[in-house]
């Protein structure tokens, strides 16, 4: 079994970000006719293995196995793939206003991670314990649009890549430098 496969058997289909190429489209439905940010398309990937998309409409993360609070905050998608022979998880989030809350939404991600890891593991014989864990936040704050740059906020590390003004869907080319 791969890993594509253990995402289908694990996660409901509702929460999986579908493509037929090496392209991945991330939308936030709720910012369309909006002058907020509405997606992102990720491309560069060598492989794409799946993604899913963590805050589905109406599907709160962990449903209501946990009470309100920082522990029900999760990015808005996370995306395995290869990129330049290297496996990598992406924990992606778009913000088009306040960037409150990032460092939390991240170290949720990062702990759906790894119980994710444990149920490949268990179940499917499947092991991601070796994948880059990478975290990208995407905003309207004007930054270099030549690359992203590498942030901390409360103990996290993640890239920081900004589009100013830039509303609709924007175009990013995933680069993995370490």
């Amino acid at each position: 079994m791969n890993i594509a496969d253990a995402l289908r058997l694990s996660i409901e289909n509702i929460a999986h970000i579908t493509t037929t190429t090496t392209t991945v489209l991330i939308e936030e439905p709720d910012n369309f006719n909006s002058y907020e940010l509405q997606g992102v398309k990720l491309t560069g990937f060598s492989e794409f293995y799946g993604a899913i998309k963590l805050d589905v409409r109406d599907y709160l993360f962990t449903g209501n196995l946990i009470r309100s609070g920082e522990l029900k905050r999760a990015c808005d998608a996370i995306v395995f793939c290869k990129v330049r022979k290297k496996n990598c998880i992406f924990l992606i989030e778009l913000k088009s206003n306040k960037t409150s809350g990032i460092s939390q939404k991240f170290k949720n991600g990062y702990a759906f991670i790894e119980y994710l890891r444990k149920i490949f593991m268990s179940y499917y014989n499947v092991d991601i314990k070796g994948f880059n864990i990478i975290s990208v936040l995407f905003d309207r704050k004007v930054s270099s649009r030549s690359k992203p740059s590498e942030r901390e906020l409360s103990g996290i590390r993640f890239f920081h890549k900004g589009f100013g003004k830039s509303v609709g869907k924007v175009d990013l080319r995933i680069y993995v430098t370490r």
